[in-house]
């Protein structure tokens, strides 16, 4: 039984997506209960933050670009486009990789005033070996082979729990976890190899590459100014506390995953068809949306409420702030489910989209800064939420200013304001007894 008869390749790179979202809530829980402590988890997440940190950007603002890219494309140019990107990925890597190497000193200094990065090494080769790996979902997705995205999504996600399952039940210290993430990065690097060679075009074409870099170049930066707050809000937790107060911020520090999933999921498929029928697509993705408003309100709402008595329960008690940091995430789904972008990167306007995110920056870090001297460590949560909306307003306005695309065509703004009002109601109950 084909899996790929009974979704689309939205629901497909949802279900991926929750399966990794799953996934790394699951080794959370896993690692506070095993005992290791706080300042460990804190080595853990750094790892995975650092090895983010120099590539996050380019990363997805390739994929982001691929999305509306390809479909443009004369057919028998795309293969040649899927194995060059790989090359790309594989490069801008092993530069990211070098940077932190050469640049250990001031990024540890930026970190925890400190000289030395723990497991630097670790850290380059997993940069290095995911980088392309993660190019797998988005092949599938292109060709259309959803049955295969989740195929795959069920398979490597089950042998990073299980790593770490088996790390932790034999008492594996935190450098020989860390050293199992290496090993399974290497087996999605494999993973995307064996796709490439299927794939059957080992043409390298510098000209390609160019073509695509310099059209995705807005996009990189638009992913580095927009997408860069968590990272910025890394490094500012970091800069004024200890790494024990880091792990509580970044378990807290957590949008609902379903949001980030569905949501984000459901634009980065819809682009590709956007590019061909604009009308079509938006009143798709108002349907969907509604539909999944009915889903992701109700959760955010009893989470909300029950967050403050959960996470000293599933985490302990030391982790009772990250209650209240989650809670003020969760208010980002406001944000999340305006999907202006969709029109944008449809129609390729790849320099608003870098103007907007860099204005979002800006807002995101002098709010961040202001509300922290003001009501401490949660202030930086609360400049995210508000930089998060800032961004989307500027959007929606230039969607309707330059496309004539008013935002009732692809939301249901009754639906969303009633949501909403009870969203910040249960925020406000829930401060109560917080």
């Amino acid at each position: 039984m084909k899996i790929g008869k009974y979704i689309d390749n939205v629901s497909a790179l949802q279900t991926f997506q929750v399966l990794r979202f799953s996934t790394l809530i699951l080794i959370g829980i896993i690692l506070v209960k095993s005992g290791y402590s706080k300042n460990e988890i804190g080595i853990y997440e750094l790892f995975f933050f650092l090895s983010n940190v120099l590539s996050f950007f380019w990363m997805m603002g390739l994929k982001n670009a691929l999305m509306s890219y390809y479909p443009s494309m004369e057919a028998e140019d795309q293969p040649k486009l899927l194995f060059n990107l790989g090359l790309v990925f594989f490069g801008l890597a092993l530069i990211a990789g070098g940077l932190l190497f050469f640049f250990e000193d001031y990024i540890a200094y930026l970190i925890d005033k400190s000289q030395h990065i723990e497991y630097l090494g670790y850290i380059i080769l997993y940069m290095v070996l995911t980088a392309p790996g993660s190019l797998v979902e988005f092949y599938y997705l292109l060709k259309e082979k959803n049955n295969e995205i989740i195929r795959y999504g069920i398979v490597i996600f089950s042998l990073q729990l299980l790593l770490v399952i088996v790390g932790v039940w034999n008492g594996f210290e935190i450098k020989d976890l860390l050293l199992l993430m290496v090993f399974w990065a290497g087996m999605k690097f494999v993973w995307f190899l064996v796709q490439m060679i299927q794939n059957g075009n080992y043409s390298l074409d510098f000209n390609i590459q160019r073509l695509f870099l310099f059209f995705s170049a807005p996009l990189i930066l638009h992913m580095l100014l927009g997408n860069g707050m968590e990272y910025v809000d890394g490094f500012m937790v970091n800069y004024f506390y200890d790494e024990g107060i880091f792990a509580q911020f970044r378990y807290g520090a957590r949008e609902l995953p379903l949001v980030t999933i569905l949501v984000g999921a459901l634009t980065t498929a819809m682009i590709p068809l956007a590019v061909n029928d604009m009308d079509t697509s938006l009143a798709t993705v108002k349907k969907k949306l509604s539909k999944l408003m009915y889903l992701l309100f109700p959760i955010s709402i009893i989470l909300i409420l029950l967050s403050p008595i959960l996470f000293p329960i599933v985490y302990s008690s030391e982790y009772k702030i990250s209650a209240q940091i989650f809670n003020i995430y969760l208010l980002v789904i406001s944000s999340r489910l305006l999907m202006p972008q969709v029109i944008l990167f449809a129609q390729h306007n790849n320099i608003m989209l870098m103007i907007s995110a860099f204005i979002e920056l800006i807002a995101n870090i002098s709010l961040s800064i202001f509300l922290l001297k003001k009501i401490g460590i949660t202030g930086i949560a609360w400049g995210t939420v508000g930089a998060y909306l800032i961004n989307k307003l500027i959007l929606i306005a230039y969607a309707y200013w330059r496309h004539k695309k008013h935002i009732k065509e692809y939301l249901n703004i009754k639906l969303y304001f009633s949501w909403l009002l009870l969203l910040v109601i249960s925020y406000y109950i829930s401060t109560l007894y917080n």
